[in-house]
């Protein structure tokens, strides 16, 4: 067939054959062994029963079974096996031992999903794995509706053995069982005797025998087990349990050819068909595909709901921040967050965020929106930073080191009053309360209504009930939160205080402007592609 939904065309061919009743008959190797029956009388023999010892134990049987085809339920005339020789007869090689279970648990098999319940008894055999057992008696008592009283009941594969005690792995866990009942083992060889085992399940009765006519519906045919099994009662065939049961005629090996033909010959047409529905086994393929296609169709909505609950789990931090784009990553009010961002105007460039905070970052925000003003070019070059510093700081040649930063933020306090508002109003910043320039890199003078909503967000680098992020407020008390100096926070954002204090001379307070003092100014030209120079004719940008 084809694993992509695409046929190729062998599996065109293989399907074809299988609706022209052609690719789907009994294993020719397996009728060879075990023989072939479509009916309860037939019977042709297999390797198994016609070249061992069975085959004359099998004739024998069979002819225990006619020796009660004439008379009516009763007494059996002189020369025939009664029911109890009959039943013997039937049974050798067949037998059990029961032993008693003192408990059975349920679990899961620690890092792994495998889940197991394990039987422990007091006395009896040790088993080994791969031994099968049957389980009888037990129940669980459970208020879950969906839990089966009986679920333990049944024949079992033996995984592991300790002791006595061993446990079978299984696909649901329904807990321990309030009755532990009993289980069953073979104590002999059933084979020997071509005794049914009683492992072999097909045996259960699904409805009643059928009106005597010779015509055996399903219900008949899975009618020949349990304690109908043992009994050669004669025809007509009831559901008494005093009547025959013809399943029994040919004894145990020839009830698995018989159980192949009625499994692919359910509508009675399987060879030759009828008038009515000449390829009669199609019917099973139509109604496995139809079975086939309606749990396919189903399953994958019950897979896509139950994958839903960890489908990219850890990947996404919260709903909120996927219909925002990470928004509300930075704050949960976005209504007065929005209200204050829109007053800082140009003052915070969003394609160099990843700098956000930092002196030089404002820095180069105010140059390219010609906001340099003569006062700010003054602070810079009476903070200490040197004339070939400042001009690759200003065209953004080299990175701003820790001691650059602090200069440039000691002058950026100088900024105050008129020489504020200078700047202000290139930015289009309207924010109101700001002291000096540096109050541009202070989040509580930046966002003065929505600053205690402020978070930082730290990635969990394991599995965690925030998912793939944890929010941190940045402000807690009417201070910065003292958790964003934990290690786990700081190992990835940083220290968030640097040493030192900025450095700020104390007689620019008041000084003034002179002729001769070296002034920084800004100039753009059209003619020059708009590029700003400073006062000694280096290119800023």
């Amino acid at each position: 067939m084809s694993d992509t939904g695409k046929q190729s065309p062998l599996g065109v061919n293989s399907l074809n054959s299988l609706l022209v009743a052609q690719g789907l008959q009994i294993n020719p190797t397996f009728a060879s062994y075990a023989g072939s029956s479509t009916s309860f009388p037939s019977f042709s023999f297999g390797k198994v029963c016609q070249d061992t010892v069975l085959r004359v134990i099998t004739y024998a049987i069979n002819e225990a079974y006619k020796g009660h085809v004439d008379i009516d339920p009763g007494t059996p005339p002189d020369g025939t096996p009664n029911q109890a020789t009959y039943n013997n007869l039937i049974s050798i090689g067949g037998g059990t031992t029961t032993v008693n279970i003192t408990s059975i648990t349920s679990g899961v098999i620690p890092d792994t999903d495998t889940i197991y319940f394990e039987v422990i008894y007091s006395s009896g055999p040790q088993l080994a794995p791969g031994t099968y057992i049957l389980i009888e008696d037990s129940n669980i008592s459970s208020l879950d509706p969906g839990v089966p009283a009986g679920f333990y009941n049944g024949n079992w594969e033996i995984a592991t053995v300790n002791g006595l005690s061993f446990r079978v792995y299984i696909t649901a866990n329904y807990g321990n069982a309030t009755t532990p009942g009993s289980f069953r083992i073979d104590n002999q060889v059933p084979g020997l005797g071509n005794a049914k085992s009683f492992l072999y399940t097909w045996e259960q009765k699904v409805g009643p025998y059928g009106s005597g006519t010779g015509t055996y519906g399903l219900q008949d045919y899975k009618g020949w087990g349990g304690s109908y099994y043992k009994n050669n009662r004669p025809l007509p065939v009831t559901s008494s349990v005093t009547t025959a049961n013809p399943a029994t005629q040919w004894a145990y090996v020839r009830l698995m050819p018989l159980q192949a033909w009625m499994e692919f010959n359910y509508n009675s047409t399987l060879g030759s068909g009828s008038v009515a529905n000449p390829a009669g086994y199609r019917d099973f393929l139509q109604s496995w595909m139809s079975c086939y296609s309606y749990a396919e169709y189903s399953n994958n909505a019950i897979l896509s709901v139950d994958n839903s609950k960890t489908f990219l789990d850890g990947t996404y931090s919260n709903m909120n921040d996927l219909i925002t784009a990470d928004i509300t990553g930075v704050s949960l009010s976005t209504n007065i967050f929005g209200q204050d961002l829109i007053k800082t105007g140009k003052a915070i460039d969003l394609s160099k965020i990843s700098t956000f905070g930092l002196p030089s970052n404002l820095l180069l925000t105010l140059v390219q929106n010609n906001a340099l003003t003569k006062n700010i070019s003054l602070a810079l070059l009476a903070s200490g930073i040197q004339q070939d510093e400042l001009g690759r700081l200003l065209g953004n040649l080299s990175p701003a080191t820790t001691e650059q930063e602090r200069k440039i933020y000691g002058a950026f306090n100088l900024i105050v009053g008129d020489g504020l508002a200078e700047v202000l109003i290139p930015l289009n910043c309207k924010t109101a309360g700001l002291d000096s320039l540096a109050d541009l890199l202070n989040p509580k003078k930046l966002f003065p209504n929505s600053y205690q909503s402020l978070t930082v967000p730290v990635y969990n680098t394991t599995q965690s009930v925030t998912n793939s992020k944890t929010y941190y407020p940045i402000y807690s008390g009417g201070g910065v939160n003292g958790n964003l100096n934990s290690p786990q926070v700081s190992n990835q954002i940083g220290t968030q205080t640097p040493t030192g204090a900025p450095q700020i001379s104390e007689n620019l307070n008041q000084t003034s402007l002179g002729v001769n003092e070296p002034v920084l100014t800004t100039t753009t030209s059209s003619g020059n592609g708009g590029k700003v120079y400073d006062t000694f004719d280096n290119a800023v940008r």
